[in-house]
């Protein structure tokens, strides 16, 4: 069974195009995509941009609040699929930075018995000892909450060096790994050493069969994908 999946910081910041987005997705036929930097009703976006983003492709919508402004609205990261979750929870991490910052963990049946799950987040940008922090609790998540098939996406800000990367050891990298490294954040920023920082990772056991990033104009961010076959 073969997947798009993909992961893309729409950098709600920015104002984007939000029509210009969801046409984005349909047009790369995503089903699975995890999406950081989402506003809901905000000054600065008075609109519901998850809504508007999953427009008519997707059948699913999960929006988890990391922030709620002062003058109204929320701020946070969103799951969207074309299939039914199994189950849905959102956790927050227990050491942030300046922002709080969670995940996202989706299950969906792939087959009788047999699920996939998905994980979505979006990590620290101050340091690379809250970053470790942080992924040391969502490892433990995987731990109690095994499944066939693990994916996990998001802006995980791993900004410093590639070896943080490491982290994960044991998962496949879209990005980096055995491919090559992609800059996925397109803005200069001196206090970045790389700028490969978003990522689709997965379990041994998923092949990967393609990998798109697609740089566009409405965000800071690169979309990137990956076709991913499932061994049913």
């Amino acid at each position: 069974m073969k997947l798009r999946i993909g992961t893309f910081n729409v950098a709600a910041g920015l104002q984007p195009d939000t029509q210009a987005l969801a046409q984005l997705l349909a047009a790369q036929k995503l089903q699975i995509v995890g999406l950081q930097e989402i506003d809901q009703k905000s000054k600065r976006n008075p609109k519901e941009m998850l809504q508007e983003i999953a427009g008519a492709h997707f059948n699913e919508a999960f929006f988890q609040a990391t922030l709620t402004f002062t003058d109204g609205g929320e701020y946070g990261v969103a799951s969207v699929s074309q299939f039914t979750a199994q189950t849905y929870e959102a956790r927050t991490y227990q050491i942030t930075g300046e922002e709080k910052r969670v995940f996202q963990f989706l299950t969906f049946e792939l087959s009788p018995g047999k699920r996939l799950g998905f994980y979505n987040t979006h990590l620290s940008f101050e340091t690379p000892t809250i970053r470790a922090k942080q992924v040391a609790e969502l490892k433990k998540h995987l731990k109690t909450h095994p499944c066939e098939w693990v994916v996990i996406v998001g802006d995980f800000n791993f900004d410093q060096s590639y070896d943080e990367w490491a982290l994960f050891e044991g998962f496949q990298w879209c990005n980096g790994g055995e491919n090559p490294w992609q800059d996925t954040f397109l803005a200069p920023d001196e206090t970045m050493q790389v700028f490969a920082i978003d990522n689709i990772l997965t379990t041994p056991n998923v092949t990967i069969k393609q990998i798109q990033k697609i740089d566009t104009k409405y965000s800071d961010h690169a979309l990137l994908w990956a076709e991913l076959d499932f061994q049913i």
